[in-house]
């Protein structure tokens, strides 16, 4: 007597907003995740600061890249298949060491800073640029099929 109900669309992931959020939650206990292996190499074992800073980014970008796949942007149809997100996710993370690691060393030698703070500083001020990596390249949507093109 009625119709059948119409298929729902899936959900694409919500605004850029809700994104942000979620992205930025994942970032944060890549930060736990981060300072805590900074301060067991460093603080417990004596590893040089700097080295330490790499190996823990390293221990994080491993974990966040999982949870950025799994949660953040799990909706998304995106291009390429799970090892070149991982591979373009840790390119940027590394590339991100390249202006962390001067600030790292600049806040803790030079200013006297702990590298701890230090550690969390120069991970806030290259937030910006690791999230819209990750947007716009890494889990960037795909191109919509020819159906909504102008004609």
């Amino acid at each position: 007597m009625f119709p059948p109900p119409l298929p729902r669309k899936p959900k694409t992931g919500g605004s850029i907003a809700w994104i942000l959020l979620k992205f930025g939650f994942v970032g944060g206990l890549g930060i736990f995740l981060n300072q805590y292996v900074l301060f067991v190499l460093t603080g417990l074992y004596g590893v040089y600061f700097l080295f330490s800073a790499i190996l823990s980014s390293q221990a994080a970008v491993f974990i966040n890249f999982a949870l950025n796949n799994f949660l953040v942007f799990r909706s998304r149809e995106t291009a390429g298949g799970l090892v070149r997100k991982a591979l373009l996710f840790n390119a940027v993370s590394s590339s991100d060491l390249l202006l962390r690691i001067p600030l790292l060393f600049g806040l803790t030698t030079a200013l006297g800073v702990p590298y701890l703070w230090s550690n969390l500083a120069s991970i806030f001020l290259t937030f910006g640029g690791r999230f819209l990596l990750s947007e716009k390249k890494i889990w960037a949507k795909r191109p919509t099929t020819g159906s909504n093109l102008p004609r």
